[in-house]
């Protein structure tokens, strides 16, 4: 099996003042299979539709943004 290292930023911290630019992430690697990575690709450029639940998740988040 061929396996390509994908590097994926993590924020470790939510902070965006100008003295912690630099420690705002640290790299983690994930490790995926050709076909991994694939699918993977495959499902940022075409998510599947969202089950009810998600649905219920993003108005109840809209709800919440909204009244602060």
């Amino acid at each position: 099996m061929v396996e390509c290292a994908m590097t994926v930023m993590m924020p470790r911290e939510l902070s965006c003042s100008a003295c912690h630019l630099n420690e705002m992430a640290e790299t983690n690697v994930m490790r995926l299979s050709l076909e991994d990575q694939q699918r993977f690709v495959d499902l940022l450029l075409d998510p599947p539709p969202l089950t009810p639940a998600m649905h219920r998740a993003a108005q109840a988040h809209a709800e919440l943004i909204q009244d602060a």
